[in-house]
């Protein structure tokens, strides 16, 4: 397998597990110092990520769906950018689009794997 491949199949796993409620493999995609600006909040660490995703409420669901990947190789290991669009629901509520985010992780490669160092997004548009 090739490293973009590797690449984007960290990213993908993340918003799998994400939306799986896999919380400890969705922090495990992250350096043991790898930071997660998510919703005004710089989440650090696959402990202290996993724990916050463990605090989401019971019922609800989402779907992450990655678009437009493009990798690029830097010094230190891979950017990879794409965009996210987001679908949540609550209890048995049909799954809703959210929002669409314009996404950018550096990921470097620690233990003999790739791994997130930082995760950061920006807004591109609400759905309501």
């Amino acid at each position: 397998m090739n490293e973009n491949q590797q690449v984007a199949d960290l990213v993908i796993g993340f918003f799998r597990a994400l939306d799986e409620r896999d919380d400890r493999a969705a922090g495990d995609a992250f350096a043991p110092d790898g930071i997660w600006h998510r919703q005004g909040a710089a989440l650090t660490g696959p402990e202290g990520i996993a724990e916050v995703l463990a605090a989401r409420p019971a019922d609800r669901r989402s779907v992450h769906v990655v678009t437009n990947m493009a990798i690029s190789p830097t010094s230190s290991g891979f950017v990879a950018r794409y965009y996210l669009t987001g679908y949540v629901a609550s209890g048995d509520a049909p799954l809703a689009p959210s929002a669409i985010l314009d996404c950018r992780d550096e990921i470097e490669a620690r233990d003999g794997r790739l791994r997130i160092r930082l995760k950061t997004s920006k807004l591109l548009g609400h759905f309501h």
